[in-house]
């Protein structure tokens, strides 16, 4: 037995516009969606970046009082002058900078003898020279070299301690002079 059925009294046919009017809607309230997302992702990254530039701001002011603080702190120490060794006069006739001492005693130190330490003082007139040698002869030729200098030639050194170290058979001297004890040299003036 076979049975027909009419299948097109059943369907209604829609009108185009329905259709068509319904799909705008939907498309409509997507794209408003969309927008209203849109808008909250963004004023949610700007309000944190918003949160993070006032937070940078803050920082930066308190990194400037900080600042204007050290430098106020500083400003006594900005008006002293440091010693700057290209303005020593160092080859002028009369003036006996550091550098003639240290050259003399480049030049003057005798093999066997090193120097340890100095200490020179043109305000109380000290010298003080801390050192090695092997022998103690080491320390004659020294003083030796040093009377011929141009810069030790007026200083009396008249202190001299002799040590034998014990881990070494180095002897540790120091050869130094009392305050004010320089010589002057002597001319003779005739009447």
């Amino acid at each position: 037995m076979t049975q027909n059925i009419n299948l097109l009294t059943e369907l209604s046919i829609q009108p185009v516009s329905a259709l068509n009017s319904r799909l705008m809607g939907q498309t409509a309230i997507i794209w408003t969606l969309l927008l209203v997302l849109l808008y909250v992702t963004t004023t949610t990254i700007n309000s944190s970046k918003e949160r993070t530039l006032t937070l940078m701001e803050m920082t930066q002011r308190d990194l400037l009082a900080k600042i204007q603080n050290y430098n106020a702190q500083l400003a006594p120490y900005a008006e002293e002058s440091y010693l700057d060794l290209k303005s020593l006069a160092l080859n002028s006739t009369g003036s006996r900078g550091f550098y003639n001492y240290l050259k003399d005693l480049a030049m003057l130190t005798p093999h066997g003898v090193w120097l340890d330490r100095l200490s020179i003082s043109e305000i109380d007139d000290t010298v003080a020279i801390e050192g090695n040698t092997v022998a103690s002869s080491g320390v004659s030729a020294l003083l030796d070299s040093l009377a011929k200098s141009s810069s030790f030639r007026n200083r009396k050194l008249d202190t001299v301690q002799l040590e034998k170290t014990q881990d070494s058979n180095n002897i540790h001297f120091t050869v130094s002079n009392v305050a004010g004890t320089t010589t002057t040299p002597t001319t003779n003036k005739t009447p």
